[in-house]
C-alpha cells in the first residue's frame, strides 16, 4: 500500500472511530459498571483489547471489525516503531487501558532511584482515543500495576489492588509483593490507599447497587466507606452486575435486588464459573449445556440452548438487538466472538442451533 492510500485509510479509521467512541465513553451519562480484565474492557458499542502482538485495538460491535487505537499516519501496527521512524501509538498501553469522558487512559510501571533507594511508581497516562496529545495524569508513588489483571471502573472512580514491591538488601525485587486496595479519582488524580487486602487477595465480585465487593470487604462508592462484607461472598458461588447479586444457598441460586426485600429463587441449579448477570437474565454453561434464566420472571425457569456439540458460549455484552458472545471450541482450542441476534437466543420455546 502506497503512502496516499495510507493516509485516506487513517483519516478514515479516525472518523469512523470518533462517533463510535463518543457513544461508548460518555461515563458522565453512563453509569454502568466496567470491568477491566486483561481479555478486554467492555463498552456500550465495543471493547477494548490487546492483540497477540500487544496492540492496544478496538473492537466495534456495529461491524466487528477491529481498530488500533494509533493516529500515526504511515503506521500498520505491525512494530512497535512505523518504517518513518516514529512510534506506533497503540504500543505499551497493555496496563489496564480504559476509556474515559472521550479520552484513553492506561498505565506505566516506572522505576527510579532515590536517596539511593529503588522507588517504584504507578504512572497514568492519558491521550486522545488515537494515542495523540498523551500527557501524564498522575503518579502513585511506592505502587505497581503491571500484574493486575482486573479493576472496575464506576463513573470517575477506578477501584483496583496496586501492589508493593519487597526489596532486598541490594535493592533487588524478591517478587514477594503485598497487594493493596486502592481508589483513585481520574478528574482530579486523588488516591486513597485502604492498605494491604486480606491474605494478599484480590478477588473482585463486582459492584451491586453502588457498592464495591471484593472477598470479605465492601466500599460504598457514593460514600467513601470501606467495611466487612456481611453477604454471601464465597467465589466463585456469587456473580454480580449493577441489579443483581447471585449467589448460592444449599441446592438453590437466590438472587437479590435493591428493589425487593426478599431474594428470586431459581431452584436446583447453582452459580458456576461461566455464569454471566447481562441485563434481567442470567446465562449458564454447564458441560457445554447453554441456558438462561429471566429474573424478571416470577418463578425464573430454565431455558436451553443449543449451540452446536463441543462448543461453549459465554455472553459478553448486548449491542442493540444483538448479544455478543464469545465461543470456545473445546476441539480446535479456539476462541471466538460473534454477535447473535438476541431473539435467537431468547427464543423461549425455541432452540437456536448453531451452524
Amino acid at each position: 500500500m502506497n503512502r496516499k492510500l495510507k493516509l485516506i485509510g487513517t483519516a478514515i479509521l479516525i472518523a469512523t472511530f470518533a462517533s463510535t467512541f463518543s457513544a461508548c465513553s460518555d461515563t458522565k451519562t453512563d453509569e454502568q459498571a466496567r470491568y477491566m480484565r486483561v481479555y478486554g474492557t467492555i463498552y456500550n458499542d465495543g471493547e477494548l483489547i490487546v492483540t497477540e502482538n500487544a496492540v492496544l485495538s478496538f473492537l466495534q460491535y456495529s461491524d466487528m471489525s477491529t481498530i488500533a487505537l494509533c493516529g500515526q499516519s504511515n503506521c500498520d501496527h505491525s512494530n512497535a516503531v512505523t518504517e518513518d521512524g516514529l512510534p506506533c501509538l497503540a504500543y505499551g498501553k497493555q496496563t489496564l487501558p480504559f476509556l474515559y469522558n472521550e479520552k484513553l487512559y492506561w498505565f506505566e510501571d516506572r522505576y527510579e532511584t532515590k536517596d539511593g533507594k529503588a522507588v517504584e511508581s504507578a504512572v497514568l497516562h492519558s491521550s486522545d482515543p488515537l494515542g495523540t496529545s498523551e500527557k501524564e495524569v498522575c503518579k502513585i508513588e511506592g505502587f505497581s500495576c503491571d500484574w493486575i489483571s482486573t479493576s472496575v471502573l464506576k463513573n470517575n472512580t477506578l477501584l483496583f489492588f496496586p501492589y508493593q514491591s519487597a526489596y532486598d538488601e541490594k535493592g533487588a525485587i524478591t517478587g514477594d509483593n503485598t497487594n493493596h486496595f486502592g481508589v483513585l479519582d481520574i478528574e482530579t488524580g486523588k488516591f486513597t490507599d485502604f492498605g494491604a487486602t486480606e491474605n494478599n487477595k484480590t478477588k473482585i465480585l463486582g459492584v451491586y447497587d453502588n457498592k464495591f465487593y471484593f472477598n470479605s470487604s465492601v466500599y460504598d462508592i457514593k460514600t467513601g466507606k470501606y467495611s466487612e462484607n456481611t453477604m454471601p461472598s464465597e467465589p466463585p458461588a456469587v456473580r454480580l452486575s449493577d441489579d443483581y447479586y447471585a449467589y448460592n444457598n444449599d441446592s438453590n441460586i437466590e438472587v437479590l435486588t435493591p428493589k425487593t426485600s426478599e431474594p428470586i429463587v431459581i431452584h436446583n441449579d447453582k452459580i458456576l464459573s461461566e455464569t454471566v448477570i447481562l441485563g434481567d437474565y442470567l446465562f449458564q454453561c454447564d458441560n457445554a449445556q447453554w441456558y438462561y434464566y429471566n429474573l424478571k420472571d416470577e418463578a425464573p425457569a430454565r431455558h436451553d440452548i443449543s449451540y452446536g456439540e463441543g462448543l461453549y458460549a459465554q455472553v459478553l455484552s448486548e449491542y442493540e438487538d444483538s448479544y455478543i458472545i464469545s465461543v470456545y471450541n473445546a476441539e480446535e482450542q479456539t476462541v471466538t466472538k460473534e454477535k447473535v441476534a438476541k431473539s435467537d437466543i431468547l427464543g423461549g420455546s425455541k432452540i437456536w442451533q448453531k451452524d
